[in-house]
């Protein structure tokens, strides 16, 4: 599999045999996470119900903020890996969405993008669980519908984006800017330390 050729050769062959014995087949041709949750989500979009079998985070996140309650249930499945005892865990994404509520859910993708995906670096020292800890708060939807607005200017996206890392690393919102928040945070470290700080 690590020779490309021998690789689409066997997908081509694959996808054949799938769509012979009545199958559909989906071939995404770069990062297959939006082909995969497009796709689960017509088929509940049709009354069907969907479980999709996955191990990553980024598709998670795109059917919870995407599954409406029009549409069929839908599943994710996360299959054990290795030696490990633990049985696959499926999850369902309305249930999900509903614990999360609709809110938070509709500012999942900015959350999700500001901690890290497939797309974007993760920040330093918050994983997804504190930033979505700090990042869903209430007083931040503001902040992260203007991140994810079309009608937003960059300049409005550039700005609330700045504001939700001050909210991240414990600045105030609307009083300090990042560079302000940048500079306190090393003065502090400095004034504290008993070695060299790390930039």
């Amino acid at each position: 599999m690590a020779n490309v050729q021998n690789k689409a050769s066997f997908i081509e062959l694959l996808s054949q045999k799938l769509c012979s014995v009545g199958h559909a087949v989906t071939q995404a041709s770069s990062d297959a996470d939006t082909s995969i949750v497009r796709v689960a989500l017509q088929t509940a979009t049709t009354g069907q119900h969907t479980t999709v079998v996955a191990d990553d985070t980024d598709i998670l996140v795109l059917l919870v903020f995407h599954w409406q309650s029009c549409m069929a249930e839908v599943h994710m499945q996360k299959k054990a890996r290795g030696k490990t005892k633990v049985a696959s865990t499926t999850i369902s994404i309305p249930l999900v969405q509903q614990l999360m509520g609709c809110e938070t859910a509709r500012r999942l993708l900015v959350i999700h993008a500001l901690s890290g995906c497939d797309t974007t670096s993760a920040v330093f020292g918050h994983g997804k669980v504190s930033a979505f800890k700090k990042l869903s708060a209430n007083c931040l939807g503001n902040l992260c519908d203007a991140v994810s607005s079309s009608d937003s200017s960059q300049s409005d996206v550039g700005h609330a984006g700045c504001q939700l890392l001050v909210a991240l690393y414990g600045g105030t919102v609307r009083v300090e800017s990042l560079d302000k928040l940048r500079y306190t945070t090393y003065m502090k470290l400095c004034s504290s330390s008993k070695a060299a700080i790390t930039p």
